[in-house]
């Protein structure tokens, strides 16, 4: 699967898509540390209500920096996995292509202990795959 161009041009394609969010998140981690930097360095020096308005400060940006992560891994992993979804349908469409035209009689995913290399079709699925994504 990881191995097929399509595959390949999909991980970029939504490494693309989710980049500037995860710039974001980024910036926001910045933030929130140039905070707690200046609490650490300024606390003493800080009045105390000024301090307890950076601590507050903190605690709602770490609680806003933890919701936008968590919203990002869950967009981030629905996306891959409907992308999956798509790949794995012309993986399957692919192989039995592959199969018909030479002859194999049955394809096996897992639960192999041991083939020889005749009985491998990955190479020839792969080429199958790279033809089709060359043809598009």
């Amino acid at each position: 699967l990881e191995q097929s161009p399509q595959a390949r041009k999909t991980t970029a394609l939504i490494e693309n898509e989710f980049s500037p969010r995860n710039k974001q998140l980024v910036e926001e981690q910045k933030g929130l540390q140039t905070m707690e930097e200046r609490l650490a360095k300024d606390a003493a020096v800080m009045s105390e209500n000024e301090r307890r308005n950076l601590e507050r400060d903190i605690i709602n940006k770490r609680r806003e920096l933890k919701r936008d992560e968590d919203e990002f891994r869950e967009d981030l992993t629905f996306r891959r996995n409907e992308e999956l979804a798509k790949i794995q349908t012309e993986i399957i469409n692919a192989i039995q292509i592959v199969a018909r035209d030479n002859n194999f009689d049955l394809v096996m995913s897992e639960g192999v202990i041991f083939a020889s290399a005749k009985v491998d079709m990955t190479d020839m699925v792969i080429q199958y795959l790279s033809d089709q994504a060359a043809a598009e």
